[in-house]
């Protein structure tokens, strides 16, 4: 007999919240098809909790209009008591509300805490959380795919069996504007521009600098593209290190602007390269520009670029195992350090054979592109 928690959630649900409040920016973008697919589904929309440092995306999604954002501010820990106090705040905003389902696309803690706080009847998560306590509806995640599957779990109580389509934030008219004007700086008449982010998060995902600078050189050489070099404001200082050491520098720009920036940049490149790392999956997600990047020991299935097939490709050293933390690596990441600046070239040509034609595109045409 089938319980009433396995049943389908109709589009006329009311009463709907849903939890993705990750840290990480990769693992955000990767669940944010998971969150439109959700949004568009049911007639009233849906509540969403959400890291404040993500709004950014969330507000350019197409079904943007049906999401009513519960935002909070806290990094992969909380730092001091205002983020404590910030936290229990939401969970008794939420309690109060008296939310009849919950759908936490994460299994994060956070997202459990959040989940539990609401008191809802029903209450929907993945068997990877472990925690039958706090979700009465559990279901096992698809596993050894894509962490975007991963995710995708939960929409099969909405009827969407497997991945949805790929919809991301469109870039919005200033964003766009701010894009041209600093391409526009750069010498030449040519509107092609390569994006490069040569920095990341963990350092077994860091590509040597030096290698970047190569490649950027090579394409500015051999593709005649413009280069844009991005990072956070805390990393604009080695950007413009970066930048000095290169060559063709006169043709390169330092971006460091806020997230709407960088995804207008994204949406409007003629092609990435850069380490495994947030931005390199919204460019997947954004963008049918090639995807290039290179990574340490990883899950080469799991973390592959969204848009998968020829022009996304994830280079990977081969002497270690998948995910290897081993303390004899840690010094030098010998295995990221394998991949080598013509192999990422070969790659390139590989994704783009001849000499690109895209070029900053309209929010219209962005919108055309993901229909």
């Amino acid at each position: 007999m089938t319980s009433v928690h396995d049943r389908i959630l109709l589009p006329a649900e009311t009463g709907v919240l849903v939890i993705m409040a990750d840290y990480h920016l990769g693992d955000f973008i990767a669940a944010l098809p998971v969150v439109e697919a959700l949004a568009g589904y049911f007639d009233h929309g849906i509540d969403l909790v959400v890291r404040a440092a993500h709004l950014p995306l969330v507000e350019r999604l197409p079904s943007a209009g049906k999401i009513r954002i519960r935002s909070y501010r806290a990094g992969r820990k909380a730092r001091d008591l205002r983020q404590h106090l910030d936290f229990l705040r939401l969970g008794l905003q939420l309690m109060l509300a008296r939310y009849r389902t919950v759908i936490s696309v994460s299994y994060r803690i956070p997202c459990t805490m959040l989940t539990l706080m609401t008191l809802a009847r029903r209450r929907i998560g993945l068997t990877a959380a472990q925690r039958k306590w706090v979700y009465n509806d559990l279901l096992p995640p698809l596993t050894g795919r894509h962490k975007l599957d991963f995710y995708a779990t939960v929409l099969r109580r909405i009827g969407i069996v497997g991945r949805p389509p790929l919809l991301g934030p469109i870039p919005d008219d200033a964003s766009l504007a701010a894009v041209t004007e600093h391409v526009g700086r750069l010498p030449g008449a040519c509107r092609n521009f390569a994006v490069i982010h040569p920095f990341a998060g963990q350092a077994s995902r860091g590509w040597p600098a030096e290698r970047f600078a190569e490649v950027a050189d090579r394409l500015a050489s051999e593709y005649d593209v413009k280069i844009v070099l991005i990072g956070s404001p805390g990393e604009r200082a080695g950007l413009e290190k970066l930048r000095s050491k290169l060559q063709h520098a006169t043709v390169a720009a330092v971006v460091t602007e806020p997230l709407p920036v960088t995804l207008a940049l994204l949406a409007g490149m003629s092609l990435f390269v850069g380490n495994m790392s947030g931005p390199a999956q919204l460019a997947g997600l954004v963008s049918d520009a090639p995807v290039v990047c290179v990574s340490g020991p990883t899950d080469t299935v799991k973390w592959q670029p969204l848009r998968q097939g020829e022009r996304a490709i994830l280079l990977s050293g081969t002497v270690c195992p998948e995910r290897c933390r081993k303390a004899k690596c840690r010094e030098d990441w010998r295995c990221i350090r394998e991949v080598q600046v013509e192999t990422v070239m070969e790659a390139v040509r590989r994704a783009l054979p001849s000499a690109p034609t895209s070029a900053i595109r309209s929010d219209v045409q962005c919108r055309e592109a993901q229909g």
